[in-house]
């Protein structure tokens, strides 16, 4: 293709291999190696905390860094605002070059730190963070869950999840007490 990168970028994305879906069958259900069907990936430490900032719509701060850093920019191990969070969900200490530091493993610590984390909970409660703007701005219910929607899961709420969540906003007095509905 001369080079075309965008030509590459197409070639690629139409191919059965990157088009496969997560679901599997009987046939090939324990196949890890043979590119049978998609094998699911959890985000990288960094990947998930810019994640969280972006659906939140909270700036990143880091000490030494320009206010809206993201943590994949992150070059110095040495940052401790947010590390934390970092070394809870894997991110090496970068004692070498080998990517095999890096832990991709689930555990315990993760899904309370998400849970019960005082600076997740923030961003998602904050005044200045996406919830609040969209009832600040008076915007309809079923609007609100369709933007939260797709700002976090990149889809469409289908019927049922629409119903239940914009019944659970309705039964809430303020957006913060809708939020930490959600979030439990």
């Amino acid at each position: 293709s001369g080079f075309d990168v965008r030509h590459m970028l197409a070639l690629m994305c139409k191919s059965r291999t990157y088009q496969l879906s997560l679901a599997t069958n009987k046939w090939n259900e324990d196949d890890k190696i043979n590119y049978s069907h998609a094998i699911a990936r959890r985000l990288p430490a960094e990947t998930l905390y810019d994640a969280i900032h972006r659906v939140t719509g909270a700036v990143s701060s880091f000490p030494g860094y320009a206010p809206g850093t993201r943590a994949a920019q992150l070059a110095d191990v040495g940052t401790t605002m947010g590390a934390g969070f970092l070394q809870t969900f894997g991110r090496p200490p970068r004692e070498s070059a080998c990517e095999c530091e890096r832990s991709d493993e689930p555990n315990l610590g993760q899904i309370l730190h998400l849970m019960n984390n005082a600076s997740i909970n923030g961003r998602i409660l904050s005044k200045e963070g996406r919830v609040a703007q969209l009832f600040t701005a008076k915007t309809p219910t079923p609007k609100v869950v369709e933007e939260i929607y797709l700002s976090a899961l990149a889809r469409y709420p289908n019927a049922e999840e629409l119903k239940k969540t914009t019944q659970a906003i309705d039964k809430s007095k303020t957006p913060q007490i809708m939020a930490e509905d959600l979030l439990w």
